[in-house]
């Protein structure tokens, strides 16, 4: 547990202070330059299943953390195209040429994220991510997302999903450059 929590906790820049992952599915750290940084926690016997956290170690642009805090300052709700629109720095990594995506708020365990869910017609990838407002700034944005075929989306989304559920949030601290 020790090497997956901590694992957790550099990924989300301490955002997230416990969660639990699915049984066997051991963390791997795919890279770290010294800001970014990107873990996966690893399926015991198929490579191409991942929970993935993702922190990219710049801080978005003062306007799109205006609009991510006014975002996340709402109860949850459907994101329209003008709100993805205005978190679209947040979210760039999600939106792909040939991607359905459907962006809403979502309360977890007290905390209000961005939940993003989209769909890749061309390949039938599917994919299921959070946004973290690190210290509430929203200026430092940490990422957790699940993406898979769909068929094997939806074979080990319960486990993704009781993980998810299993999310305690820490205090938040402030994030220096």
């Amino acid at each position: 547990m020790g090497d997956t929590i901590d694992a957790i906790r550099y990924a989300t820049r301490g955002a997230i202070a416990e969660m639990t992952v699915p049984e066997g599915w051991s963390p791997q750290r795919l890279s770290s330059d010294g800001t970014a940084k990107f873990y996966y926690f690893q399926h015991p016997t198929l490579e191409n299943i991942r929970l993935c956290f993702f922190y990219r170690g710049q801080p978005l642009s003062e306007p799109s953390a205006e609009s991510l805090r006014d975002v996340l300052s709402q109860s949850p709700h459907p994101l329209a195209a003008s709100d993805l629109e205005k978190i679209s720095e947040a979210a760039e990594n999600f939106q792909r040429d040939g991607y359905t995506l459907v962006a809403t708020t979502e309360g977890i365990n007290g905390k209000i994220v961005v939940k993003l869910k989209g769909t890749c017609e061309a390949d039938g990838v599917e994919c299921y991510a959070i946004l973290i407002d690190v210290d509430g700034d929203g200026r430092w944005v940490a990422e957790m997302f699940f993406e898979a075929t769909a068929s094997d989306f939806h074979m080990h989304w319960p486990a993704i999903e009781r993980s998810i559920k299993s999310i305690k949030w820490a205090a938040p601290q402030p994030v220096s450059g």
